[in-house]
Parts: C-alpha cells; sequence; structure tokens
C-alpha cells in the first residue's frame, strides 16, 4: 500500500497481533446475528514477512495465511463468496451463520502465486479487487517497495485461470483513483474518489458536476476493462483506502457497481449496508492472532464502545499571520502544541471572529481564508485527532433556510471531518420544537451524504449550561438525544461551590450510556488569574469524579497555549506517560502572568 494511504489509517479498524501459539479456538455455534458478516481485508501475502517491522506494512505471511485458512476449515465461520452476499441482499437465500468475506486488494502476483493455491486447497471462496489501471500498466505506480514493480501485478491470464475455479469474484478497485489529489491550495493530497480537486492552475475546485463526471468515467471504464478481459459481470468497487461517500456511492451505482466495500472500525456488516466495511490486515498477524481478534470484533463492537474524548476549541483566525494571509508556520506551531497536549478531540468554528466570513469555499457567506480544508487534514494526519466543526446557529437566526446549504458545501469540502455541531446562544426553546428538531435530522442526513463512510460521523449540539437548563434538564436532555448524537455544555466559567452541587445532582446519576454521550467544556476567555487556571482544572477533574469524561477547555491558541499546558495539561492529556511529553512552551512555563 503506498504512504499516502497510511494517513487514512486512523479511520480502519486495524488487526495485528503477535501471539504466536496456534491453536483451533472454540466457537459458539452462533457468533453472529442473522445474514450478518465480518470482512477481512489483505493485501501483500509473502514467504518471507519479518514478524515485525517489514518494509511491506500490509504484507501477512503466506504461512499464517494458510494456517489462518486451516482453522477457519474447523471453525464454525463460514467463508461466503460474493454472489451469496448478493442473494441474500436480494432475499433469495440468507447468508450461512457466521459469515466472513476474505478480500484481497491491488490486484498483486501474490494473490495468484500465494493465495489461489489455498483456496483451491480449501475450496474458500475470495473476492479480488483489480486497480486495472497497474494492472494494464496506464496508471503511474507508486513508490513503495512492493508497488513500484509493474511486475509485481497479476497479468490477465493469470485472472482468468482464477476466475475459471468458481473460486473468485473480481471487482473493481477503479481504474485510476488509488492516489492522493491536490485538496487545498496548501497542497494536501486527498483520496481522489471523494475528493473535489483543486485546480492550481485555475484557482479553484471541481465543479459538482466535473467531480462526479470523473468518478463516474472512471469507475465506468475500470468495469467495462474487467469484463471485457473477464468474461464477466462486475457489480462491486472496493474503494481505495476505504474512502467513499454516499454520494460516491450513488455515483457508483450509476455505473453498475451497486455494491461497495470499504474499511472501518465497525467490522460487523448488516446485508443491507449501504457500504460493507472489511477489517484491514497490518502488521502481519499470525493464525493465533487473527483468530482471537475475530472474536474481539463480535464482543466489543465499535458501536457499543465508549470512548473517552478529550477536546480543545480553536480559532483559524490564529492561523493568519500578520501580513492577514494564512501562515502555514503558525499551523505548525499549532499542531506542535495540540500534539504536545495529546487531546483526541478538536472543534473548530468555521467562522472567523467577525462572524461574517468562514474558511472555506461556500455559496452562502464570503471567505476569509482557505484554511479550513488544510487545518482538518493536518490535525487529523499528524495529531491523530478528530475534527469537528462547530457552527453557530446565530449566524443564521435571520436566514434559517440557508443552514442546510452551508453544511452541504462545508460536508463537500472537507470528506475527513469526524462530525458537526451546531452550537445554541442558550435559548433552547427556539430550537426544540418538533419542527426544528426534523430540520436538524433533515441537515443530519445531508451532511453524512458527504462524509467518509470508514469514518464514524457524528452530529451534535453544543449549548451554555444556563441556570434555566439545569431546571429543565429532565425534559430537555431525553428530547436532544433523540436527535443529536452528543450533547456538549459549555461553562462559562469554572464552577464554584454552588454550581459544583448542581452537577452532581443532575449529572451524577445519569446513567453510563448517557453520559458517554455527554460532554463538558469551560470557556478560557473569562480566566484572567492564576487562581481562575486552577479552578477549571479543579472543575474538570471534578467532573471526571462524576463519571463525565468526555471534557475539554475553549479558546484555544498560540498565546495563550502556555497556560493549557500548565493548568490543564493534567485532567485533558491523553498521553500514555510522562515520558511521551514534549513541552512546546519550556521557555515560557515559569511565567506567572496569565492573559
Amino acid at each position: 500500500m503506498i504512504k499516502f494511504n497510511q494517513t487514512i489509517l486512523p479511520y480502519a479498524f486495524v488487526l495485528s497481533s503477535l501471539l504466536s501459539v496456534q491453536t483451533y479456538a472454540a466457537a459458539p455455534d452462533s457468533i453472529l446475528g442473522q445474514n450478518q458478516s465480518i470482512a477481512l481485508n489483505f493485501h501483500n501475502v509473502r514467504e518471507d514477512v519479518l514478524k515485525r517491522d517489514d518494509a511491506d506494512l500490509y504484507a501477512v505471511n503466506s504461512r499464517s495465511l494458510a494456517e489462518f485458512f486451516d482453522w477457519l476449515s474447523h471453525s464454525k465461520w463460514h467463508p461466503v463468496s460474493l454472489q451469496q452476499i448478493i442473494d441474500a441482499r436480494e432475499g433469495k437465500k440468507p447468508l450461512p451463520p457466521n459469515a466472513i468475506l476474505l478480500s484481497f486488494d491491488d490486484g498483486l502476483v501474490s494473490s495468484y502465486t500465494q493465495v489461489f493455491p489455498l483456496l483451491k486447497e480449501y475450496k474458500f471462496p475470495a473476492v479480488f479487487g483489480i486497480m486495472t489501471g497497474w494492472t494494464n500498466k496506464t496508471t503511474k505506480f507508486d513508490d513503495e517497495i512492493t508497488y513500484k514493480n509493474p511486475e509485481n501485478f497479476m497479468t490477465w491470464d493469470e485472472m482468468r485461470e482464477m476466475q475459471k475455479s468458481g473460486l473468485v469474484d473480481f471487482v473493481s478497485h477503479t481504474d485510476s483513483l488509488h492516489v492522493g489529489i491536490l485538496a487545498n491550495p496548501q497542497g494536501n493530497e486527498e483520496p481522489s474518489a471523494i475528493t473535489r480537486q483543486y485546480l492550481k492552475n485555475q484557482q479553484r475546485y471541481e465543479t459538482d458536476q466535473e467531480y462526479q463526471q470523473r468518478v463516474y468515467n472512471d469507475l465506468l471504464k475500470s468495469k467495462q476493462i474487467l469484463e471485457k478481459q473477464l468474461g464477466i459481470q462486475v457489480k462491486a468497487v472496493i474503494w481505495p483506502y476505504g474512502a467513499v461517500t454516499p454520494e460516491t456511492e450513488d455515483i457508483a451505482k450509476k455505473a453498475g457497481l451497486p455494491i461497495s466495500f470499504s474499511l472501518g472500525r465497525s467490522g460487523i456488516n448488516q446485508i443491507n449496508d449501504r457500504t460493507y466495511k472489511r477489517i484491514l490486515m497490518l502488521g502481519n498477524p499470525d493464525s493465533e492472532g487473527l483468530q482471537q481478534e475475530l472474536l474481539n470484533v463480535v464482543n466489543y463492537h465499535e458501536d457499543s464502545k465508549i470512548n473517552i474524548r478529550h477536546s480543545l476549541s480553536i480559532k483559524l483566525d490564529d492561523l493568519i499571520g500578520q501580513s492577514g494571509q494564512y501562515d502555514d508556520k503558525r499551523l505548525g506551531l499549532m499542531l506542535d502544541s495540540l500534539q504536545a497536549l495529546a487531546v483526541n478531540k478538536v472543534f473548530v468554528d468555521v467562522f472567523d471572529q467577525s462572524n461574517e466570513k468562514v474558511f472555506f469555499p461556500n455559496t452562502i457567506f464570503p471567505m476569509s481564508q482557505d484554511a479550513m480544508n488544510r487545518f482538518t487534514w493536518q490535525v487529523q494526519s499528524r495529531v491523530s485527532a478528530d475534527v469537528y466543526a462547530n457552527i453557530p446557529l446565530s449566524s443564521f437566526k435571520n436566514q434559517p433556510q440557508k443552514l442546510n446549504p452551508f453544511v452541504m458545501d462545508l460536508m463537500k469540502n472537507n470528506t475527513s471531518l469526524s462530525g458537526i455541531f451546531l452550537e445554541s446562544d442558550g435559548d433552547l426553546s427556539a430550537i426544540t420544537t418538533p419542527e426544528k428538531m426534523k430540520w436538524f435530522d433533515k441537515i443530519k442526513q445531508n451532511a453524512e451524504y458527504y462524509s467518509n463512510v470508514s469514518k464514524t460521523f457524528r452530529f451534535g449540539l453544543r449549548v451554555p449550561l444556563t441556570p434555566d437548563l439545569e431546571n429543565s434538564m429532565d425534559n430537555v436532555l431525553p428530547n436532544l438525544m433523540n436527535h443529536f448524537e452528543f450533547v456538549n455544555f459549555i461553562l462559562d466559567k469554572p464552577a464554584d461551590k454552588q454550581q459544583a452541587k448542581m452537577l452532581k445532582k443532575v449529572f451524577g446519576n445519569l446513567p453510563l450510556s448517557t453520559k458517554s454521550r455527554i460532554s463538558f467544556s469551560i470557556d478560557t476567555k473569562n480566566l484572567t488569574s492564576e487562581s481562575d487556571w486552577k479552578a477549571a482544572q479543579k472543575t474538570l477533574i471534578d467532573l471526571q469524579g462524576l463519571g463525565i469524561q468526555n471534557i475539554g477547555a475553549n479558546q484555544y491558541n498560540l498565546e495563550n497555549g502556555m497556560f493549557f499546558h500548565k493548568y490543564l495539561y493534567t485532567p485533558l492529556s491523553q498521553n500514555d506517560s510522562p515520558l511521551n511529553y514534549k513541552n512546546p512552551f519550556k521557555n515560557d512555563m515559569n511565567l506567572e502572568k496569565v492573559p
């Protein structure tokens, strides 16, 4: 797999294990529900893969794969073909119990020399994603060790032999979309299939029509080549990097590819899922590790996991230099600071300080700087933090009909966002009516249409914690959670004794399932003394004591960052060890002054 793909890995469920004992692990008769399945994703298979630190991160040892196949043949798992998936989807015949789909990407020659003999020996079906541009040598090869040599790919004759066995389904892996394309003026490259390309010479982005036509043409070309060369009907596409949105799913359907496969942390697939997520094999897992991880996927499914999220809120005005233009050096400093603090969630305000301009191209508001995409991608790839767009509802108070197209513009330009949070000014009575809630549901649906399926997209609400809200929480919170996956309560200052008592009374006894969907963040703009910062620290720690693990702080910037590190590092940082901390403000931390 190419270097670019490594930036996609935080969005994929990765299996890697160093266990070495080979056993036939016992499994219950019914591991999955009816018509559920799990899909595994392999790439290169070699005999000489190192146990650790192999040059090809995606390679699996052929002996380990053989041992895993042998275990599968004795287990309760049933490898299934693509046609069995399609038949179950169409209601013709249900999947066998505990269905598992084996898939191999990129059309590497090891699929013929190493994998195909094993499939014949165990009579297992498998799906192979072919990037026709690589097979035909019409698309540039990557410089990774496995991919830079054209001889490492199967020939059409080899694929025809595999097809005749009746065990193999060949599907599209696109013709030439297995690349990153220019996604912003600053030079970031992002997955071609879901990115509206920035056309540098014209200083503009692809239009919707240009983008959709480019993807459609590529998919249709790939399908036609496969069908001509192999004499088959191609019905599915495996998306490069697992990057796919519902919009691209619809494009694929128009091209005659109704079945989609991506990557994803939610490993269990329902038969009617729009896209089937696959578990990426990484780091040469051995057979015992693969066996155990299959059960881990079932018993600890991503959708039921409770993740601890510590967050910061940031204004992109902080990236504007003295010239009044976006400054990449300031972004670098920001990333170093965020990486040291080690939070895993970043809220970014889409509006500038004037609340009149935004940081991405759109059809509603003037653009201050085209910086949103660059910031989002860099934070995710360098800091490994999820990025959520923060949109103030007050900006749409006099023009509510424009929020929906605004959100769609945002997502088209930022398909890698982990979610969107709408921020209320505190008057919940105006937004909790049934009509408004239906409106929010529609906004969420439209936002998800342009989001990367391989990630879990979250739609949330941020609201100041006012006394009125405190008194009506029993009625308000259930209603909000019916429409928003997360609710973030904003404290305008550290909690005093009276508010601390209220927080314990109102939130302390909530069930864990509810606590996992709420968070608290403190505004830092009102912290004017050392005692204020220490009080903020205490408030966040006390919230954790109440079982509120999702906490954060707002208004983080390069100027006040050292105070976050000095006073809020303890409650916010998710560094595994103090030894991992590299203080970006080490020359300033002895200052006693605060902003």
